[in-house]
């Protein structure tokens, strides 16, 4: 599965035994961008929009919102005010993708995997051989749902 196509999907990361990530189901009711965070399994997995741009590169929203970086973190941004392009990389030797600027001078890297850890954005670790190997903290699953 290497390219993706607009669809509606879950994302985790590999570092997470279960649960996904997305804004968390209780925020506050202002237009303030909403913290994209490890959410628990317990709660229902949230549902992204994977949008494909013609550019090769990807729109991911959560609850409708598009989603960029600000200050190291992901937001998603309920006026879309702001909206960032995403580089996503299928990276077959660990079956999950890099998410990435559209610059690809940093990615989404999950910093611990405990519940409401916001998602940050930092430049991404790997090994020099070919293919490269990524910690599973800079590692997702991004898949289909079966629903759409």
């Amino acid at each position: 599965m290497a390219k993706l196509e607009t669809g509606h999907y879950n994302i985790v990361n590999l570092a997470q035994e279960s649960g996904s990530i997305g804004r968390f189901p209780i925020e506050d009711k202002s237009l303030l961008p909403k913290r994209i965070v490890v959410i628990p399994q317990s709660i229902k997995p949230s549902r992204w929009i994977v949008e494909a741009l013609p550019n090769g590169r990807y729109i991911l929203k959560n609850g409708g919102a598009p989603t960029a970086e600000t200050d190291n973190l992901v937001f998603a941004f309920l006026r879309d005010e702001k909206k960032e392009e995403w580089k996503i990389t299928y990276r077959e030797n660990h079956d999950a993708y890099t998410i990435e600027k559209g610059s690809g001078e940093s990615g989404w890297v999950i910093p611990d995997v405990k519940p409401e850890t916001q998602v940050a954005v930092h430049p991404l670790i790997s090994t020099k051989s070919i293919p490269p190997q990524f910690p599973h903290t800079e590692l997702w699953k991004i898949m289909p749902l079966l629903d759409d």
